[in-house]
């Protein structure tokens, strides 16, 4: 993706053909008048969690806000970001998330952002199925005043969202539209990019990105989320796992009929309504869960078939079938 930095204070329409989907509360930071007066910024309402020393909160960034993200909004209508959460043991969820603002002077002092959680099961560990979303959530900005200052919390309740989380990772973040008088995800530069493997999404690119390849400084954005279960949390993100096999057994069985062989798939053990088939590491279908499927194979060769649940990282053990030529 290539993303061309917007000048400092250039607020107008872009002209055809450029790609200029990120924006940083830096590049128009540096615009503000001096004799500007900072806007009033109400503080935001006790929040459900203590956002620096709740128990079992994961923290990637140090707490001193270096720069802000967001969509250039003259492009984009809808931008996301993440942290990659690992939990330190399994099963376990996240109860609450924590997620800060910043604005310019004239800048909105709230607005409606949305919380989200993605499965890590995208592309090369990327964000993929979204386990659950708060909508319309009211989040309290504050003004930029330049490095290091601290964050005015937002807190936000998601146990409703019931995440079981059994291997792997979650991410974590918001999803808004950009306004015109932009408002910006607080981000932490002070440290090695691409600490907290996060990954940013907008409708003008349509692809989700690792953060830091759209914004350099990335260390991590001020994003905190409360891990409940499976013990003690980690504040170091780890390399995306393999699902490792759950409570789902597999099992399978081929027959050949003319020049094809069908595999036949049961399983045991799930609970969700629908399910994924994956074939040789890709998913195959997502099908209503009746406990068994089939699949016809046309090309010879070995095939490895695992399901999981939808919304979950439950998969079962592999089974592999070979289909080659003769009797």
């Amino acid at each position: 993706m290539i993303v061309m930095p917007l000048a400092l204070g250039q607020r107008q329409p872009l002209a055809p053909g450029q790609r200029q989907s990120a924006d940083t509360i830096l590049q128009h930071f540096k615009q503000q008048a001096p004799q500007q007066a900072p806007l009033f910024v109400p503080m935001p309402p006790a929040g459900v969690i203590d956002c620096d020393n709740q128990p079992g909160i994961i923290i990637h960034d140090d707490g001193g806000i270096e720069n802000g993200y967001s969509g250039n909004p003259f492009l984009v209508s809808e931008v996301r970001f993440v942290d990659k959460f690992t939990p330190s043991s399994y099963p376990a969820s996240f109860t609450s998330v924590c997620l800060d603002f910043v604005i310019l002077s004239g800048g909105p002092a709230t607005y409606p952002i949305d919380v989200v959680v993605f499965d890590d099961d995208g592309a090369g560990g990327s964000p993929g199925t979204l386990l659950g979303e708060l909508n319309g959530q009211t989040a309290t900005t504050h003004l930029f005043t330049g490095g290091g200052q601290a964050p005015i919390w937002n807190s936000y309740d998601i146990s409703s969202m019931g995440l079981n989380i059994t291997s792997g990772s979650v991410y974590i973040g918001t999803r808004y539209v950009p306004p015109i008088n932009n408002v910006f995800t607080s981000a932490d530069e002070s440290g090695s990019v691409g600490f907290a493997g996060g990954y940013w999404w907008n409708n003008f690119d349509g692809v989700w990105s690792q953060t830091q390849n759209a914004f350099p400084g990335y260390h991590s954005m001020f994003i905190r989320a409360v891990q409940s279960g499976g013990g003690t949390p980690t504040p170091t993100p780890t390399p995306t796992a393999t699902p490792t096999p759950g409570q789902i057994v597999l099992t399978g069985s081929a027959r050949r009929f003319d020049q094809s062989e069908a595999v036949r798939l049961t399983w045991t053990g799930t609970t969700s309504p629908r399910v994924k088939i994956y074939r040789n590491g890709v998913v195959l279908a997502k099908v209503q869960n009746t406990s068994s499927y089939t699949d016809v194979l046309t090309v010879h060769g070995f095939y490895t078939y695992k399901v999981c649940e939808v919304g979950t990282t439950n998969c079962s053990n592999e089974v592999t079938v070979r289909f080659f030529g003769g009797p």
